[in-house]
């Protein structure tokens, strides 16, 4: 079987570990019957896990996630990541993991917690985190991980059902990465929510680092790799060293520099990036013009930047947005932009930017406005187009704008309007010399102008 052995030492719990001569395995606490001997013994030989010293390799100590991403790390060749942004506000620069953390999240091997920007680098890693970690490496790897097996037959199926982790765990058992507790009587369990210890680790290092040369590839190598295919890689990475672009979307770049289709095919099969990680460098992009809630950030990806479903949710998920916010951005938009009610924007938001109505809520209620303000505005713009009284100006405030009868007055009394104004206005616009004073003031009183408002309009016309 091909493959790289890196050292792959990594600082587990004590700052020094030890590694005896090659096949030996002195560790007085792994027992030759143990169910994990022999791969402890082969981890600890290919330099995958170190002994705390020579007698002693603590198998049921527990593994962090910043050890285990260090490991897959180290066995890349330990790739710099001086140019690499640090996307984890509690991964430190200087750490031993900050390197290998920065080289998983920048090949979407891993993301924070929930999207946020924590990543736990000294928290024990849960055994389905552990199987979705490395089927996310065997993505990056560019192999194909949709071979599944049915996992009804452990006991603790239930648990699995609705986790997130749901594929990766049908992939690492399909690929026995991941075989089981073994429950006796026939029976067996996952345990998708324990804790990984040293002894897991190294079996599932082990059974993966075993099984991934055999796994099938997405990529189809050509014959002969062409100048014209090298250049074309060449031009690849100098695009993603700018901004974030989609596989497909760097294609149809390269097609339009001169590359033919195959040439640009290979390019991006061969420039070690992550899509998924790409798709996090446009959104946070896009995030940076404007305003998105995650549905419409979701199109954007998949319809104008040409991701996939699975990228585009990906990226919606881990880019480090935060949809409240995002929400009152929108909001402050159409407050500033609009002479609105808390109504309309309220529709806005849910029905044509989309989001949720809770960061609808916290979008209008974290936002500065005063919705009497707006309601004298909304007042002013009606009577800019037309003059008109009190009571149909407040009537379109409610009825079309939505304010309450309560900012409807504020905003009318505020506004200071001269309805007498309004009234000669209106009228003057209709008055002609074989109209009587009895006629206009009925005309302005069934628009809702007061008496005195209408014999005022028609003593100044009847004036003129």
């Amino acid at each position: 079987m091909k493959k790289k052995v890196i050292f792959l030492l990594i600082l587990f719990l004590l700052p020094v570990f030890v590694f005896a001569k090659a096949s030996e395995l002195s560790f007085t606490d792994v027992s030759p019957k143990a169910w994990y001997y022999k791969y402890v013994k082969e981890a600890y030989n290919k330099g995958i896990i170190a002994g705390y010293s020579k007698t002693i390799f603590a198998p049921q100590a527990k593994i962090t996630r910043g050890q285990l991403v260090t490991i897959l790390w180290r066995y890349e060749g330990e790739p710099s990541m001086d140019n690499v942004h640090n996307r984890f506000s509690d991964v430190k620069e200087g750490e031993y993991y900050t390197d290998g953390v920065k080289w998983a999240a920048s090949k979407g091997i891993v993301s924070g917690y929930g999207g946020t920007s924590k990543f736990g680098p000294g928290n024990p890693i849960i055994r389905q985190d552990l199987a979705l970690i490395l089927k996310n490496y065997a993505e990056y790897k560019r192999k194909d991980t949709t071979a599944n097996t049915d996992l009804s037959n452990f006991v603790d199926y239930n648990k699995l059902k609705n986790s997130y982790a749901l594929d990766a765990l049908k992939w690492a058992v399909k690929y026995k990465v991941i075989s089981g507790n073994d429950l006796g009587k026939g029976k067996k369990s996952i345990d998708p929510l324990g804790n990984a210890t040293r002894a897991h680790a190294a079996t599932m290092i082990v059974n993966f680092i075993d099984k991934i040369e055999d796994m099938p590839s997405t990529v189809e190598e050509p014959d002969e790799v062409t100048d014209g295919m090298k250049a074309a890689l060449e031009a690849a990475m100098n695009y993603l060293d700018g901004d974030g672009y989609s596989r497909q979307m760097l294609i149809e770049y390269l097609e339009d520099d001169g590359y033919s289709n195959e040439e640009a095919i290979y390019a991006v099969d061969h420039c070690d990036t992550s899509w998924k990680f790409q798709a996090i460098r446009t959104a946070q992009n896009a995030l940076e013009r404007y305003y998105f809630s995650s549905a419409k950030l979701a199109v954007h990806l998949v319809e104008d930047e040409k991701y996939t479903e699975e990228e585009a949710t990906y990226a919606v998920n881990n880019c480090g947005a935060d949809y409240n916010v995002e929400a009152k951005e929108a909001a402050q938009y159409y407050i500033d932009e609009h002479a609105i009610s808390y109504e309309m924007v309220k529709s806005s938001l849910m029905t044509d930017e989309e989001f949720t109505e809770s960061e609808t809520l916290y979008g209008i209620n974290h936002s500065t406005v005063n919705w009497s303000q707006e309601a004298e505005q909304a007042a002013r713009e009606c009577l800019s187009e037309f003059p008109n009284s009190y009571k149909r100006v407040k009537r379109i405030l409610i009825d079309s704008y939505l304010f309450t009868d309560a900012q409807a007055t504020s905003g009318l009394t505020s506004a200071n309007i001269d309805w007498k104004e309004q009234a000669y206005k209106s009228l003057k616009r209709v008055w002609t010399d074989s109209m009587t004073s009895e006629e206009g003031i009925e005309y302005l009183e069934t628009r809702g102008f007061t008496h005195e408002e209408a014999e005022y309009a028609v003593e100044r016309i009847e004036s003129e």
